[in-house]
């Protein structure tokens, strides 16, 4: 009974408090750093549903801006995480924040492009932790390169998906305009007075049959004019038919450039099999990635730079903490 009743020393007593303090401290500490982490995962998760959500209304613009703010925070929490369990639920998150807003499309799309995206981002993720623990001196653009060239892939495959789900969209006559308007200006200037995208295609057959007949016809400027016209409406009506030929389908020479390429697009866009139209999905997507990947150093550097400030503007708040593990070693931490 004595021993159970035995009073403890002063210094027994102070060294009970102090490591209840500890304790104390530690859990708090640790609470602290579950919040920020959660925090920090919130705020990617919150960027994709936002750019999911702006890019499905059409706000484009602003989608892209909400896109490079998520790259930059991805760049940061893809180098912080450290826990499996954690990882996996944010690329999930993640994903689904840029994939659910297509589900009324195309529902196997969806899943695809989620499956996709959610692979991407956890190899993304444990890319940027390797990089970190292999680390002596954390240098962020050294870091955080292999995490971001997975994403900017990630995020290609998303645009491209977008590109062909919203191909109505980009078939509309205002998109088609634009696009004439920017193309069509340097190859047909030269050929027709005041270009536009409101040029008829007799116009620009007129133009092109203006520049190639001389050419074909010695003395063609010397002829009467009449003469010239007969010449004009021949090589335009040979020239139609033989383009009919090759497309497989019938224009509108009295319609302006616009509508016949419109219809033209929709015409051959409106019988696709789903076969087919996957087959097209891979070939834009490859197309994309690879025209991705040719100017990845030139994206790298904007994109990891306005990681870099967060970065920094995280630990100069004291939002993380950059500490060495050994002597030479360093580590980033949540405090």
């Amino acid at each position: 009974m004595k021993e159970i009743f035995k009073r403890k020393t002063p210094d027994q007593l102070i060294g009970g408090l102090m490591n209840k303090d500890k304790s104390a401290i530690k859990t708090a500490s640790h609470t602290i750093s579950l919040f920020k982490i959660y925090s920090i995962l919130g705020a990617t998760t919150l960027l994709a549903f936002i750019a999911g959500y702006l890019i499905d209304v059409g706000q484009f613009v602003a989608g892209v801006f909400v896109i490079l703010a998520f790259i930059a925070f991805f760049s940061i929490q893809s180098i912080l995480l450290r826990r499996p369990g954690q990882i996996i639920a944010v690329s999930i998150l993640n994903a689904l924040g840029f994939s659910i807003f297509l589900y009324s499309t195309s529902l196997n799309l969806t899943a695809s492009l989620w499956i996709a995206l959610f692979i991407l981002f956890a190899i993304s993720h444990f890319k940027g932790r390797y990089e970190v623990e292999q680390a002596v001196h954390i240098k962020f653009f050294k870091v955080v390169r292999p995490s971001i060239t997975l994403l900017l892939i990630a995020i290609t495959l998303y645009a491209g998906t977008i590109l062909f789900i919203n191909g109505k969209t980009l078939v509309e006559e205002r998109s088609v305009a634009r696009m004439v308007e920017l193309v069509g200006k340097p190859i047909f200037g030269s050929l027709v007075e005041n270009f536009s995208s409101e040029t008829t295609l007799e116009e620009v057959m007129r133009g092109y049959a203006k520049d190639k007949l001389p050419n074909q016809i010695p003395g063609f400027n010397k002829l009467p004019a009449y003469q010239q016209e007969v010449a004009i409406r021949t090589f335009v009506s040979e020239l139609s038919k033989s383009t009919e030929n090759y497309l497989k389908y019938e224009l509108k020479t009295n319609e302006s450039l616009t509508k016949n390429v419109q219809s033209f697009i929709e015409f051959k866009t409106k019988d696709l099999s789903e076969q087919t139209q996957a087959t097209r999905l891979a070939l834009l997507l490859l197309i994309l990635i690879l025209a991705v990947k040719s100017v990845e150093f030139l994206i790298h550097i904007p994109l990891a730079f306005l990681g870099f400030i967060i970065y920094e503007l995280l630990i100069a708040f004291g939002f993380i903490v950059v500490q060495f593990e050994s002597r030479n070693k360093e580590v980033l931490t949540i405090s």
